[in-house]
């Protein structure tokens, strides 16, 4: 007097197919009445199927219920297609309205099918430290039916370009281990796409496929990233030619020298950047300073003498770096002077008679000297070259004589000179005269080496004038008491019967003190 009704959701067994990633279901739906429960009359019930906890799907069906009969309502084999992970859960659920005492009848039924074994997994990478080196993979078939292949590809700028597919062919379902060493191409393709920086992302991602020709994939690939470098060698570094020069406002026979606080250095550089690279910096390093591209590379007067070393430091974009040095030679100079000549005089120049003789009452002029300078020498030739030359004026004179050469620069035998008598007699013995001396080299160009020796009247015991007094040489103007000796003075001066004061007198002392 009943209506009892069954559903039976079970997986077809042998119908799971590896390639196609399927299986099949088998529904049977049926229902028993009892006694007197019948229904003769054709009407519709529906079935519901989720595959995966997806969408429902509906399906009709008519029935009738006879009496007291076992009837099959839906006895269906279904293909059903599991999860990218290989997993199936299959749901059904009936709706049936008896129109008899029944009422509405609703079953229930469900199955979760053997997963397939699916996408094989990237288990590790391990980078080389450079790009250049070999890539060492571990990968873990799910099952020997399968395919694998694993795709390099580069990142780079955000986007993803590709440089190898490795085709790994089908394994058995065990843990499996893969060397990828990339070709001088490939590596090469790497460093023009990778110009500001110098660490590389190189992406790894296994694709499971189900047949030998790589085309239909199966689910989600698994991938992972590694990171390495692009090296720091000689195949990478940038390219640079370069080349130092003095820097000086010399004569051409120095073009060639550096000179100690007279010349500059001058690198002349030329860079360029390897696969793609530009050019981020230039620098050179002279006596611990660096110089920049806003100076030209030139560095500031050379302090140092004899070894100089003179560094280039380039570096690229991606942060590679090109270092070389280079050595100068940087020669000693020392300003030119005049010393006294020999060992036992201590004037260089005096008053002589026509015949040279040293004399206080000479009108001639004499000079002994000796001239010290830097020569120079580089590779046995003498580059810089030196003369001595004097000019004179009466002291009270607004100015000097024009030069004259006693000792020329292409006399080479001795530094040192000793005149006969010069000036022609010339000097008056009751003026004092002041004299000049320089030892003059190409490379002062005369702005140095200039000694002043101050030359005295005739030595004379007293010289009066109408208002001034000379004592030990001439007296050179008025008003003045002009003493050459060592002289002590008390309150007065007395000439003749008069007495001057000391005020009004301007004291000169030559050659003496008081």
């Amino acid at each position: 007097m009943a209506v009892s009704q069954t559903l039976s959701v079970t997986a077809v067994e042998g119908s799971t197919s590896v390639s196609s990633n399927t299986s099949k279901v088998r529904i049977l739906w049926q229902s028993t009445q009892s006694g007197e429960s019948r229904n003769e009359y054709t009407r519709t019930a529906y079935y519901y199927v989720s595959v995966n906890d997806g969408a429902e799907t509906r399906y009709t069906v008519s029935y009738t219920l006879p009496r007291s009969t076992t009837k099959t309502i839906v006895d269906a084999t279904i293909t059903v297609s599991h999860a990218e992970d290989g997993s199936c859960t299959v749901k059904v659920r009936t709706w049936m309205d008896t129109n008899i005492s029944a009422g509405v009848v609703e079953k229930t039924g469900e199955v979760t099918i053997s997963a397939i074994p699916r996408m094989a997994t990237l288990d590790l990478v391990s980078s080389p430290a450079y790009v250049d080196g070999e890539f060492y993979l571990k990968y873990t078939p799910k099952s020997s039916a399968h395919y694998m292949k694993v795709d390099l590809e580069l990142e780079a700028n955000d986007q993803l370009t590709g440089i190898r597919s490795v085709e790994l062919g089908n394994k058995p379902a065990v843990q499996q281990a893969v060397t990828v060493a990339l070709s001088k191409d490939e590596v090469e393709s790497i460093y023009r796409a990778v110009t500001n920086t110098t660490m590389v992302w190189v992406r790894f991602t296994l694709r499971t496929y189900s047949d030998s020709q790589y085309s239909n994939q199966i689910g989600q690939p698994s991938t992972a990233s590694v990171k390495t470098f692009i090296p720091d060698t000689s195949d990478t570094k940038p390219v640079v030619a370069w080349s130092l020069s003095p820097i000086h406002s010399l004569p051409s026979s120095f073009a060639n020298l550096y000179i100690q606080g007279v010349s500059k250095v001058s690198a002349q550089i030329s860079a360029e950047g390897r696969y793609g690279a530009t050019i981020s910096a230039k620098m050179i390093t002279v006596e611990g300073k660096n110089y920049y591209e806003g100076s030209q590379f030139t560095s500031d007067y050379l302090s140092s003498t004899d070894s100089v070393s003179v560094s280039v430091f380039v570096m690229d974009s991606r942060g590679n770096t090109y270092r070389e040095t280079k050595t100068i030679t940087v020669h000693g100079y020392t300003k030119p002077s005049v010393q006294p000549a020999g060992q036992s005089i201590e004037i260089v120049c005096a008053r002589c008679d026509e015949n040279g003789n040293l004399t206080d009452g000479g009108s001639y002029l004499k000079i002994r000297a000796k001239r010290s300078y830097s020569k120079l020498i580089s590779q046995g030739t003498q580059h810089n070259f030196c003369e001595i030359r004097y000019r004179y004026k009466e002291s009270s004179a607004p100015s000097y004589s024009a030069w004259t050469t006693i000792l020329a620069k292409d006399n080479l035998a001795s530094d040192e000179v000793e005149t006969g008598a010069l000036l022609g007699g010339v000097l008056s013995l009751d003026s004092s005269y002041a004299v000049q001396i320089q030892a003059m080299d190409d490379v002062s160009g005369g702005e140095y080496g200039i000694t002043t020796i101050d030359l005295p009247t005739e030595a004379v015991y007293w010289h009066r004038t109408k208002n001034g007094l000379g004592m030990g040489k001439y007296c050179e103007g008025e008003n003045l008491l002009d003493v050459a000796w060592d002289a002590n003075f008390h309150g007065e001066v007395r000439i003749g019967p008069d007495k001057l004061p000391l005020k009004d007198y301007i004291l000169s002392v030559i050659n003496g003190g008081g």
